[in-house]
């Protein structure tokens, strides 16, 4: 035999094999029981802006460090009624509001996947899967025959 007719004949055998073997298997779809899902999580830290805000309470800032000065009255003396007025205002309580925007590394806490326990006959077994399974999963099972 030439070798093209060897290797032809070689992988004539394999695939006659192989079908020979699927031929032995039984394949089919079932469900199982779920018995629990425990989630897997993974702790990843991101930046987030964030607006800060204070307020602050306080006088007007003309009362802050400044006095209005009396002007001089009609009479030539003490403070005029404009000048009380302004004084009272000056007086008064003020209360300020500043923002600002910063940045803050957090941690994220987020859910990877599942590590699923189930119960298929009398045997348990477990998997890890991307998302939480419902009471029951579907698994593939093969029976090889004798």
């Amino acid at each position: 035999m030439t070798k093209p007719y060897r290797r032809l004949l070689v992988a004539t055998l394999l695939a006659l094999a192989f079908l020979a073997h699927s031929a032995l298997a039984d394949t089919y779809y079932d469900y199982a029981e779920v018995l629990s899902a425990t989630p897997i999580t993974q702790t990843v830290y991101g930046d987030s802006q964030r607006e800060v805000c204070r307020t602050v309470h306080g006088t007007n800032a003309l009362r802050a460090g400044r006095h209005v000065p009396p002007s001089v009255s009609a009479s030539g003396q003490g403070y005029s009624l404009a000048d009380l007025i302004r004084q009272d205002i000056a007086d008064a309580p003020q209360t300020t509001r500043t923002c600002e925007t910063v940045s803050v590394r957090e941690p994220q806490t987020r859910t990877v996947g599942y590590r699923v326990a189930y119960r298929y006959g009398n045997k348990t077994y477990t998997r890890t899967l991307e998302e939480r399974p419902g009471d029951r999963i579907r698994v593939k099972v093969r029976v090889d025959r004798p």
